[in-house]
């Protein structure tokens, strides 16, 4: 899916979805991430987790970033 081999997408054949026109094999999708570092989140970034009881824990816990902007831990 990307030249770069930085994304990479894989159908389940064990496991099918169900769509009006048929059934197909699930999808899944696997991309390279990206170094995250906590320090360099902003004030201003930071104010987007208002809404998130244990924000600070989840930044201190993530290391990585996958390409939807998704945190991974370890």
């Amino acid at each position: 899916m990307s030249p770069d081999d930085a994304l990479s997408s894989f159908a389940v054949e064990a496991y099918k979805v169900a769509y009006q026109e048929g059934e197909l094999p699930a999808q899944v999708m696997m991309a390279d991430v990206t170094p995250f570092n906590q320090e360099t989140i902003t004030d201003m970034e930071r104010t987007q987790f208002w809404t998130m009881p244990d924000a600070e824990d989840v930044l201190q816990e993530c290391h990585y970033i996958d390409f939807d902007g998704a945190c991974k831990g370890n």
